[in-house]
């Protein structure tokens, strides 16, 4: 077993790739600029995508969207990448708790680790988050940001397992 897994993002959809648009369907609202930025964070990183939006499949309430169709709509905008998970649902969309179970969970651990999430107070998890504004969606300043977080390596490059959000 590989000592570290490939560097991993965490993705919120709406405010990040996605604007929250009433009227339109979930493929209109993503972004192409900021799907194309999504691509390159993955290219230059060879980070894998773990969704934790509230785009993402919840069985309890069967409501979102499988990764296969996420993947497939943000590949309809050129996206090129892995999404391999998405985090737990949990009552009342505490957003560092689901990424906290789903690192502990990881075995191995990712070599490093970068949340891109616009909304959500991420606690411990705050200096591994990028934010971009909810308006402009991701940036390419965010991007960069993202690209260095998921480049750095050694202890500062993800959480320590012990000091996970978990409850």
């Amino acid at each position: 077993m590989p000592r570290y897994a490939r560097p991993t993002l965490f993705l919120d959809f709406d405010g990040v790739i996605a604007r929250p648009i009433p009227g339109l369907s979930a493929i209109e609202r993503l972004d192409p600029a900021a799907v194309k930025r999504l691509t390159r964070i993955v290219q230059e990183t060879n980070a894998q995508i773990v969704v934790s939006s509230s785009w993402r499949y919840d069985a309890m309430q069967r409501v979102g969207h499988p990764c296969s169709r996420l993947h497939g709509w943000l590949a309809h905008h050129g996206f090129a990448g892995d999404l391999v998970g998405e985090t737990p649902t949990l009552p009342n969309d505490v957003r560092r708790i689901e990424i906290g179970r789903y690192l502990w969970g990881m075995r191995p651990m990712p070599k490093s680790i970068a949340i891109l999430e616009d909304d959500h107070h991420m606690g411990p998890l705050a200096p591994w988050t990028v934010r971009p504004d909810f308006d402009t969606l991701m940036t390419d300043t965010d991007a960069e940001q993202v690209i260095r977080l998921l480049k750095a390596r050694g202890r500062g490059a993800r959480p320590q397992r012990r000091f996970l959000p978990v409850t």
